[in-house]
């Protein structure tokens, strides 16, 4: 017994002794927790006590190793690490109020929104901020962002034209334009990968293009309809449009890219740029056809029997009413995009990257423009990248061209 109470008061001795109270606060400390020497009644309990203190006391004052199925205490949490996860803050505000806010495609809240963004790093980076809300235009911009930047972006939104439906939610959404009858389907905003690291030298590089959503033709433009803009614009198209036909289905050829734009002013709608004439093709997968990446294409898939495919024939010796192959429609429903014949495009033949403010998208620009697609007959590929230039001035036999529309 005498040994085990000398064991409690080493103890106590111990828990006093950052204390500095020596000795007489070992004895001090043993008598307030009740222990007498002469009364060792109490000194299984208190012992315990005492053990269970004097770990408090060395878990607050110094660390003890780790060591395998051993849990050490703590004193304090350890600060996040901020030093890799750089801010800066953006304040998005619009009117009127309650748009969502998209950040780099991402949904951020509603305006006003104050946005601290930890994906920027160290070096200064672009953001894409996108607002939009029902019945109004979307409307986007760029803000140049670095670490312990502040900026505010405010969007004034307008309302929907009266004869543009606002885009849907679901897939292969279509309006018909009253003033031709042409039918459209929406392209939503995003990005998509433009061009191939395996095609043609002008199809490189394979690269990342940001657009804004818009309506572009489900068909290309029909003989049929250019006939009817002829008469009522006493417009005279530049080459022959009866060289593959008469019927009024068949897509109008033999127009130039000047012929392509007056039309489309007449009906108040736009030729596609090159990269929304690829979008409108390849969806956001990087397809490589626009029926996917299977070869040889499905029956059905489009009109180019010419090209020689063992086992495909189409049917037809030259260009296909449009509409004639709803196996090859596109992501978003667009019809006749591989085979039947090429088509106009607004931008002007420049290397990759595709860039929009470049000068390409200059009507006021000299030079050859673009022409997408494979017609029934050429020895191009197939694939959703293939591309030609052509002069501006001239209709040819195989050139046809389908519209665009902005949602703005």
């Amino acid at each position: 017994m005498t040994r085990q109470l000398s064991c409690l008061v080493g103890l106590v001795a111990l828990a006093a002794l950052p204390c500095n109270g020596g000795p007489r606060a070992a004895e001090s400390a043993a008598a307030k927790v009740g222990v007498r020497a002469n009364d060792p009644g109490t000194w299984k309990f208190s012992l315990q006590a005492m053990a269970g203190g004097l770990l408090q006391k060395l878990h607050q004052t110094r660390p003890v190793a780790n060591r395998p199925g051993v849990q050490v205490a703590s004193a304090r949490k350890t600060p996040p690490r901020t030093s890799q996860r750089a801010t800066g803050s953006l304040r998005v505000e619009s009117k009127p109020t309650g748009a969502t806010v998209l950040v780099d495609g991402k949904e951020r809240g509603k305006t006003p929104a104050a946005l601290k963004l930890y994906e920027i790093g160290k070096a200064a980076r672009d953001v894409r901020v996108e607002v939009r809300l029902d019945g109004y235009l979307p409307e986007a911009a760029t803000a140049r962002l670095a670490q312990g930047a502040q900026k505010t972006l405010r969007f004034t939104l307008r309302k929907w034209p009266p004869d543009v439906p606002p885009p849907g939610r679901h897939k292969f959404q279509t309006w018909t334009n009253p003033k031709d009858g042409s039918e459209f389907v929406f392209v939503p905003a995003g990005e998509f990968i433009m061009g191939s690291d395996d095609g043609e030298d002008d199809e490189k590089p394979a690269h990342k293009v940001y657009l804004p959503g818009y309506w572009i033709g489900k068909y290309e433009v029909t003989l049929g309809q250019f006939r009817k803009f002829m008469a009522e614009t006493g417009h005279e198209p530049e080459g022959n449009i009866d060289e593959n036909g008469i019927d009024d289905c068949l897509p109008v050829v033999g127009v130039s890219w000047k012929d392509a734009m007056a039309y489309a002013r007449w009906a108040g709608c736009r030729l596609p740029t090159e990269a929304e004439w690829e979008k409108a093709v390849r969806g956001t997968d990087g397809r490589e056809f626009v029926w996917g990446n299977a070869w040889p294409p499905p029956r059905g898939a489009g009109n180019f029997w010419e090209k020689g495919i063992k086992g495909y024939n189409d049917g037809f010796i030259g260009p296909a009413p449009v509409g004639s192959f709803p196996g090859g429609a596109s992501p978003y429903g667009c019809l006749d995009m591989a085979g039947d014949v090429w088509e106009w495009t607004s931008s002007l033949w420049k290397p990759y990257p595709y860039r929009a403010d470049d000068g390409r998208e200059d009507p006021r620009t000299d030079g050859n423009c673009v022409i997408r697609r494979v017609e029934w007959s050429d020895d191009f590929s197939l694939n959703v990248c293939s591309r030609r230039r052509e002069m501006r001035i001239y209709g040819f036999s195989d050139v046809g061209f389908r519209l665009a529309r902005s949602v703005e």
